[in-house]
């Protein structure tokens, strides 16, 4: 069985991303408690009733379930699985776990407007306690898309959403919670990518949701590959909630502690400040897009329309995008996706090849 939807036509509404309002927000320390316990049952997907011959058994892996629709079916791949439930090679795209043997699929949506969705919903190993602060990390991926494949959109705005009993999906519609984290950017990487972010328990909560919250009206769904995209679709892995002995602080005010469990990122964005808009329209003033970084001296930056074609590409860190495509010609009005790839010279992660993306857009 292969995911598919109905391609209805294709109406893309954008919405803005400031990292630059993220970057007041990083934290000054965080500490782990002594203890290597995830709260999180069974993060990696290895324990199991049973392995995957098709896709959509994601009642196979134990701990975890698709919200309780009759109609949306995430899927479980293993590498001793079979047909449609096989690694590396599954009907959406070429990927293998991150670590361990298995993981997880799911649409996150389908083609703007069709307001379609999966979301996976783990049951804690054990509630998390009201008013402690933890941290969340999982991977993802969207791995190497094959030539039959519906999947090759990509989306904003994934969250995460904790809840005391699990939530209750009607169909392949939304669920309209407000999540606590939100990642704001489109999401998409061949790569596996880590996400992480710190909150503070409001309630004994016993479980948590990830998927794409809330109907399409006020997100960006961008076709990244395939003339015939129809899914958005996101493997992930590893996932972990660990106790944090210390919160995190804002740094414009050391004193005061974060007080809400919104959307805080521990990766990526803080090696950068990158502009949502630029004007190219050669007044000399806001003519580039620019990233800026006083730590990173290498990376490789790419830009890519609203159908994935690759639009601008350097590896010098001080060349920006004038907003003129590869063969000369100047780039719409319009929401473009990047992405930047670069070696954190971090002491502990001098190997690690770090990938991002997010938008920027181009006005006149």
């Amino acid at each position: 069985m292969q995911k598919s939807l109905v391609n209805h036509p294709r109406i893309v509404i954008f919405t803005l991303m400031s990292v630059q309002a993220r970057i007041s927000l990083i934290f000054i320390a965080v500490l782990f408690s002594s203890s290597c316990f995830s709260q999180v049952a069974n993060g990696g997907f290895e324990l199991n009733t049973g392995l995957p011959s098709s896709t959509g058994e994601w009642s196979l892996v134990e701990a975890w379930s698709n919200a309780s629709s009759i109609d949306a079916s995430p899927d479980y791949y293993h590498l001793n699985g079979s047909l449609g439930g096989d690694l590396p090679e599954t009907p959406l795209a070429m990927v293998s776990p991150h670590e361990g043997n298995a993981i997880m699929g799911f649409v996150a949506s389908g083609v703007k407007g069709t307001n379609y969705r999966e979301y996976i919903v783990n049951e804690l190993a054990t509630p998390l306690e009201l008013g402690k602060k933890y941290q969340l990390s999982f991977y993802i991926t969207n791995g190497e898309r094959t030539a039959a494949s519906s999947a090759g959109l990509a989306c904003s705005d994934l969250g995460v959403c904790f809840s005391t009993s699990e939530p209750i999906q009607i169909g392949t519609s939304p669920i309209n919670a407000v999540p606590d984290f939100v990642k704001q950017n489109v999401i998409y990487d061949r790569n596996w990518t880590s996400i992480s972010f710190a909150f503070t328990a409001t309630d004994n909560f016993t479980h948590f949701t990830l998927g794409l919250f809330g109907d399409d009206s006020d997100k960006s769904i961008v076709n990244m590959e395939g003339s015939n995209a129809a899914l958005a679709y996101y493997f992930v892995d590893q996932f972990e909630i660990q106790e944090l002995v210390e919160g995190f602080v804002s740094d414009s005010d050391p004193k005061s502690e974060e007080k809400t469990p919104e959307t805080l990122e521990y990766i990526d964005p803080d090696h950068f400040f990158i502009p949502n808009a630029f004007t190219p329209n050669g007044d000399g003033d806001n003519d580039v897009f620019l990233p800026i970084s006083s730590e990173i001296d290498q990376f490789t930056l790419r830009v890519f329309n609203k159908w994935g074609q690759l639009v601008f590409e350097t590896d010098d860190i001080n060349r920006g995008w004038n907003g003129k495509c590869n063969e000369g010609k100047e780039a719409n009005i319009d929401m473009y996706v990047w992405e930047i790839s670069y070696i954190n010279n971090d002491l502990q992660d001098q190997d690690k090849l770090t990938t991002f993306t997010g938008t920027v857009n181009l006005i006149k």
